[in-house]
């Protein structure tokens, strides 16, 4: 079953629809951004999903062996971890960052209580090794961003997790647009990965039968006029959870 991630929650009542209605990860922004979450809410928050799920603890996730070292090794071994992780603690709490320091994301990541973090920056390549939590990072995919583009950015990635999401000339996520699933199908055979970009309700369902990525993320998918709507959480999450299952 497709996992899911609500990203861009920063309310207790849309925090609690979310895991009610299964997602699998919950995503507040850190960054700058009309959903940027304040420190004190995004606390409110994680306290509300501890004691949703039943636990004030955060996820425990050991690092590969030594003998796991390619991209495909390493991202399915991340990927089958914490697909346990969610089975005890679902949801996971994803703190969202783009190009801050490695300190201010470790002391956000220790108050909050956050499972994972999210990179949606340009963060060099030895950034998530200073990290005190495993990194999903975002692969930022133009118009013209080739699968090979793609394979071997994955090459040099030192992230426990990839999610792809569309980028245009004025914005890296947040477009609101779906990039070629034709890319995406042919990342999906060498790694898993997290399928974001122009997903709605509407559309989830065609994108993981086409790409059957591992997790699907959406944000502003999710929302009417600007603001989650808590319907549409229901009905994506809902229309993603059956897609593989015809239900």
């Amino acid at each position: 079953m497709t996992r899911v991630k609500i990203c861009g929650v920063s309310d207790l009542k849309t925090a609690e629809v979310a895991a009610e209605s299964g997602a699998d990860f919950v995503g507040m922004v850190f960054a700058p951004s009309p959903r940027q979450v304040t420190l004190e809410r995004a606390k409110e928050i994680s306290e509300e999903i501890h004691k949703w799920r039943g636990s004030g603890e955060r996820i425990r996730l050991q690092p590969p062996p030594k003998n796991i070292s390619g991209s495909k090794e390493k991202l399915t071994f991340w990927k089958n971890l914490i697909d346990e992780n969610i089975k005890q603690f679902r949801p996971l709490l994803v703190g969202v960052f783009a190009d801050q320091p490695v300190e201010f994301v470790n002391s956000i990541a220790q108050a909050v209580g956050l499972d994972l973090v999210q990179l949606s920056g340009n963060e060099e390549g030895n950034y998530c090794t200073k990290l005190e939590i495993p990194a999903l990072e975002v692969v930022h995919v133009f118009p013209k961003t080739t699968t090979q583009d793609i394979v071997q950015h994955i090459s040099s990635n030192k992230a426990s997790g990839l999610l792809l999401d569309t980028a245009t000339r004025e914005l890296k996520g947040g477009t609101g647009k779906v990039f070629d699933w034709k890319v995406a199908t042919e990342v999906n055979m060498r790694v898993p990965f997290m399928l974001a970009g122009g997903l709605t309700e509407k559309n989830v369902a065609q994108a993981i039968t086409i790409v059957t990525p591992w997790a699907v993320d959406v944000s502003s998918g999710v929302e009417k006029d600007g603001k989650k709507d808590h319907q549409k959480i229901k009905e994506f999450i809902r229309t993603a959870k059956g897609a593989l299952s015809g239900t």
